[in-house]
């Protein structure tokens, strides 16, 4: 059986629970095994006089993971919760911008209207850790590497009564109460679009967003909900493993 190795943050729930059901059910899958980077290491990466560097152990312990496990292929889950700290409750000061993929979307009319520029640039210095995770993993080995998106926005928090499965962003949402829907998603476009950026400049492949779980707005369709508004649940992951399976078949 030909194993496959999960790399990332918080997001491999999914597909961890989703491989957790084909085996319980005895469906024919692949060897798949994972490594979670984060709260392991805390934090992530650092400033060291000057250049940003991964955690001293982080790259130790890809090394490790990846001399183990041999996989036949390298899945990167590499984007966490970049944008919800910014998007997921109003701030005191509240803002909005345009999208320039969409740029007829609504605006808060409440909100100050920020450059798109100026959000980009503050979001992609917060996407840091996937070029550091992905040069590394380069370095390490030759096995081909996919990167996977996080799932689309929730449209309604009101839909999770437990929140989002973060302390601070709970409290923010308690103090301030939660950002437009809009807002959310515009968020979720922009890093998305930084991650394949990134993926493109590093000659790394992206397993898209399945688009059966994507609703007509752009947000998350319900059956695809997990437990807090940011993650998505098994069947999401079963999809997913779904496009695996097919990327081992052309490698």
């Amino acid at each position: 059986m030909s194993t496959v190795l999960m790399i990332g943050l918080s997001h491999v729930v999914a597909l961890r629970n989703a491989q957790a059901a084909r085996l319980a059910c005895g469906a024919a899958t692949f060897n798949l095994l994972d490594l979670e980077l984060f709260p392991k290491f805390n934090p992530l990466y650092r400033i060291v006089e000057g250049e940003i560097c991964l955690h001293d152990e982080v790259e130790p312990a890809l090394r490790r993971a990846i001399e183990e496990a041999a996989p036949q292929l390298i899945i990167g889950s590499f984007w966490s919760n970049q944008h919800f700290f910014m998007s997921t409750a109003n701030l005191p000061r509240r803002f909005d911008f345009v999208l320039p993929a969409e740029p007829d979307l609504a605006l808060d009319a409440s909100a100050e209207i920020v450059p798109y520029d100026v959000v980009r640039h503050h979001i992609r210095l917060h996407c840091v850790f996937q070029v550091l995770a992905t040069a590394a993993i380069q370095r390490l080995t030759r096995t081909p590497l996919y990167l996977m998106p996080a799932p689309p926005p929730i449209e309604d928090f009101r839909a999770i009564p437990k929140g989002s499965s973060s302390k601070a962003i709970d409290a923010m949402v308690a103090e301030h109460g939660p950002a437009p829907a809009l807002l959310r998603y515009k968020f979720w476009r922009l890093v998305n679009a930084i991650h394949d950026e990134v993926a493109a400049a590093t000659n790394v492949r992206v397993l898209p967003v399945p688009p059966e779980t994507v609703q007509s707005n752009g947000f998350r369709r319900p059956e695809y909900y997990y437990t807090d508004w940011i993650h998505a649940n098994a069947r999401y992951g079963e999809l997913v493993l779904k496009q695996i399976d097919a990327s081992r078949a052309q490698i």
